[in-house]
């Protein structure tokens, strides 16, 4: 359970206050929900027309595998979309540290974006003739 961070000592049912003030999720107040899934808990808590996961995002670390995977296909599903528009897909759903630097790095790894969005290089002109 400890593969997001090793400072988590968070338990299901447990109150947020148990988690190391060390730990980089410790101000997002992290809850685990029934199924063991780590998630954010904030004020969208009490808008009971919205659907849970908007209200409880789940929180994904920067880093790991699967987070770039998750990333990269959002990526792609978005017809290779600015930054932004990513970004905004992935916080509807997702909590994740970073986000931007995240997506980044994702699209700079993307084959399709480098092959479509580079520019030709100008020839060099020749002197003028004297």
């Amino acid at each position: 359970m400890s593969v997001l961070n090793k400072n988590l000592a968070l338990k299901p049912g447990q109150e947020p206050e148990k988690i190391m003030r060390s730990s980089s999720i410790y101000k997002l107040t992290p809850v685990l929900d029934q199924d063991g899934i780590l998630r954010m808990n904030g004020r969208m808590e009490a808008a009971t027309g919205m659907p849970f996961d908007k209200r409880y995002p789940i929180i994904l670390p920067r880093k790991h595998g699967l987070t770039k995977k998750l990333i990269q296909v959002y990526h792609e599903n978005f017809g290779h979309a600015n930054r932004e528009t990513v970004v905004n897909e992935l916080r509807q759903r997702f909590w994740i540290p970073n986000i931007r630097r995240a997506v980044f790095q994702v699209a700079r790894q993307c084959i399709w974006c480098k092959v479509h969005r580079c520019l030709p290089l100008a020839p060099l002109m020749s002197p003028l003739p004297v």
